[in-house]
C-alpha cells in the first residue's frame, strides 16, 4: 500500500467525519482518478516528434499514454483528421497515489514559479485543472531534460467526489496540495 493511500485511509477520512459528521462511509469524498495531458502542436506536422513526448509521459506517470488525435480538419491550423495532436494518460488507484505523492513531495516544492494552486480552478467541485511548464522539475525527466527540449508543460486534472466547496478544500489539503485562497 502506498504512503498516501494509507495517510487517506487513516488520517484523512477520520479528519473529514470529525469535521463534516458524516453518517455513512460513502459520504466521505475521495480522489477518483487523475488526468494528465500534453498537447504536442509539432506532431501534427511531423509523427517522429510524437516520441519525446511519449518517453516523457512514461517516465513521469509509469504509464504508456494513449496517442489522442484530431476529429477534424482545421485549415487555419494546419491540422488534418486523424493526425495526432496529444496524450492522455487516466491513473487510478495505486498508480494514482503513487503520482500525487510525487507531484506533492517534489515536483509542485521545486517548480519557482509554482505559488499554489488556487480554489478558484475547483470546476464543479469535482475536477481540480492545473499545469505544469517547467517539466525539469519531475526527478525522472532532470537528467534527461535535453532530449525533451520541445516539450511545452503538462495539464493535470484531479478529480474527487465532494458535495460542497468546504469538503473539496478540506479533501485536497490533507494530500498536500497547496490551495491558496
Amino acid at each position: 500500500m502506498n504512503i498516501l493511500n494509507f495517510h487517506y485511509n487513516h488520517q484523512i477520512r477520520k479528519d473529514l467525519i470529525m469535521q463534516f459528521n458524516y453518517n455513512n462511509f460513502s459520504q466521505i469524498p475521495k480522489l477518483k482518478k487523475i488526468v494528465i495531458n500534453i498537447g504536442a502542436k509539432e506532431a501534427s506536422l511531423n509523427k517522429k516528434k510524437l516520441v519525446p513526448s511519449i518517453l516523457a509521459m512514461d517516465l513521469i506517470t509509469g504509464v504508456l499514454p494513449i496517442v489522442t488525435k484530431s476529429k477534424k480538419a482545421i485549415a487555419n491550423f494546419n491540422l488534418k483528421k486523424n493526425y495526432p495532436i496529444g496524450l492522455k494518460v487516466s491513473l487510478m488507484n495505486e498508480l494514482m497515489y503513487n503520482f500525487l505523492f510525487k507531484l506533492t513531495n517534489t515536483t509542485i516544492y521545486l517548480n519557482k514559479d509554482f505559488n499554489g494552486l488556487s480554489i478558484k480552478n475547483l470546476n464543479n467541485l469535482n475536477f481540480l485543472n492545473f499545469s505544469i511548464s517547467d517539466i525539469s522539475t519531475f526527478l525522472e525527466i532532470s537528467n534527461y531534460y535535453e532530449n525533451f527540449e520541445l516539450f511545452q508543460g503538462i495539464d493535470i486534472s484531479i478529480i474527487t467526489t465532494p458535495v460542497n466547496l468546504n469538503e473539496a478544500k478540506s479533501l485536497l489539503i490533507g494530500f498536500r496540495l497547496p490551495i491558496i485562497n
